[in-house]
């Protein structure tokens, strides 16, 4: 099986958006910047990150799914927000969305088959 992933700062992949798949079928073997003069002056680069990091945080931690949401449930909060969008690979890459019959909710089985009381999403 072949796969991709684009790699950062020698030891960070970011392999699951399919992204490498594209740029390796493309036989693209690496991307390099080189910065001119006259590009991306700041007075105080560090300032200026930190400044735009704080920025950043602060709008994560206002959202409710990113501020509570994922925080106390974790990926799984994000389960319905992604089927809604048509966004979810079901049925091993064939469809993508699990549809929802009215009053139905999702269960989670145990190793036994049987479904629990208690709802994931």
């Amino acid at each position: 099986m072949l796969f991709a992933a684009v790699v950062n700062d020698l030891h960070r992949a970011a392999g699951r958006s399919g992204v490498g798949a594209v740029m390796g079928s493309k036989n693209l073997k690496a991307i390099a910047v080189r910065r001119h003069a006259g590009c991306g002056q700041l007075a105080d680069p560090a300032a200026s990150f930190m400044k735009a990091t704080v920025a950043a945080k602060k709008m994560l931690a206002d959202n409710a799914v990113t501020g509570q949401g994922l925080p106390k449930f974790g990926t799984q909060v994000l389960m319905n927000v992604i089927n809604e969008m048509a966004a979810l690979p079901t049925r091993n890459h064939a469809d993508v969305q699990f549809e929802r019959r009215a009053g139905s909710r999702p269960r989670r089985c145990t190793r036994s088959g049987r479904p629990t009381a208690r709802r994931t999403w």
